[in-house]
């Protein structure tokens, strides 16, 4: 198990020490300010999926782990060439780091509590997935 702080301050603990998404490097964008690093959720009104788009990497690590997460499209930021990246799958990011994902959850995924939780950290807003 891992644990990782981002650069916004979120940490993040990983799931086992094999899971292959560890080895993606998963980091905020070195152009992008704390502010400009948003989640952003989108439910159009006939459909059981919900669009969720983020480029907070604690938020990042967390849905590419959800197992109902389906991938529209995966930013990635390459330091060497300083130039960023559309990926539409995560199959095709090679060394680059990963600062963003897209993609959809089925609309039963979603819960607003009624009142708030204790952590501030948007990271916690995806929860662990439960065996």
């Amino acid at each position: 198990m891992s644990t990782k702080t981002d650069t916004d301050g979120d940490t993040d603990t990983g799931e086992s020490a094999s899971d292959p998404l560890d080895a993606l490097d998963v980091e905020g964008h070195p152009d992008y300010s704390r502010a400009e690093r948003e989640t952003t959720v989108c439910m159009p009104g006939d459909s059981d999926r919900f669009t969720i788009s983020s480029f907070r990497p604690s938020i990042v690590r967390r849905l590419l782990r959800h197992p109902e997460f389906r991938v529209t499209h995966i930013t990635t930021y390459d330091d060497d060439s300083d130039t960023t990246q559309a990926r539409d799958e995560l199959d095709d990011v090679g060394d680059e780091t990963v600062c963003g994902a897209t993609g959809t959850l089925p609309v039963g995924a979603l819960f607003i509590k009624p009142s708030p939780r204790k952590s501030t950290q948007q990271g916690k807003v995806i929860g662990k997935q439960r065996e």
